[in-house]
């Protein structure tokens, strides 16, 4: 046989092994396509795009700068002012909101501080009744068990209050202050400083700095 021939048979060969494998795949597409199944092909994949790189701020430098012109540097310039001013109008906005947030805390601690002030004015009532008591009693010259009760109890509530931090504002003797003292009456006594107050109706009291109720006084006034 010559070299021609078994050249021929060579490729012949070569078909033939190459044509199963063709056949097989257009059956299975046959297969799929009559079973309603799509066969996927390269181009219906998904195409995934790779994410953009991100660019890296232009550093300036003094040479970049002096290379500008003059309407360049203009507008550079107008635009590190705005940018000057958005950044004061943060500092500003900043502050602004501490202040608000420390306002807040103060007036939050300031209502928890005096949360009482409604109970220890209704006690101030009882108190005053009390007080009333006392000075009928002792009038009527009652120097019994009931009269020490009274005393005992008034004693008590004041007490407590100073627990609290309710104190008695200091009256009679002391100088008329518009602050603690409300002036019911004047009086004109000789032997008096003026402005001093000779007589206290009604106690006063005060809540650590507040006033819960102002004294009730007669102030002297000396004529000039």
């Amino acid at each position: 046989m010559s070299n021609q021939d078994e050249a021929t048979l060579n490729d012949s060969q070569g078909d033939a092994t190459q044509s199963p494998a063709h056949d097989s795949v257009e059956i299975s597409a046959e297969a799929s396509e009559a079973a309603g199944v799509e066969v996927p092909t390269q181009d219906d994949a998904p195409q995934v795009e790779a994410p953009a790189e991100e660019e890296a701020p232009i550093e300036v430098t003094p040479k970049m700068i002096r290379k500008l012109k003059d309407d360049q540097l203009m507008m550079l310039a107008e635009q590190a002012g705005q940018a000057e001013g958005f950044r004061d109008l943060a500092a500003r906005a900043q502050a602004e909101m501490e202040n608000f947030r420390k306002r807040k805390e103060r007036e939050s601690a300031e209502e928890r501080r005096y949360a009482i002030v409604p109970f220890v004015r209704e006690m101030l009532t009882s108190l005053d009744n009390l007080d009333r008591a006392l000075v009928a009693a002792k009038q009527a010259e009652e120097n019994g068990a009931l009269l020490q009760g009274v005393e005992m109890t008034r004693d008590l509530m004041i007490r407590t209050m100073h627990k609290f931090g309710v104190e008695a504002i200091d009256a009679a003797g002391c100088e008329f202050d518009p602050e603690v003292h409300e002036a019911l009456m004047m009086g004109n006594d000789a032997d008096q400083p003026d402005n001093v107050i000779l007589d206290c109706f009604e106690t006063g009291w005060r809540m650590h700095e507040r006033v819960i109720r102002p004294a009730k006084v007669r102030v002297n006034k000396l004529e000039s």
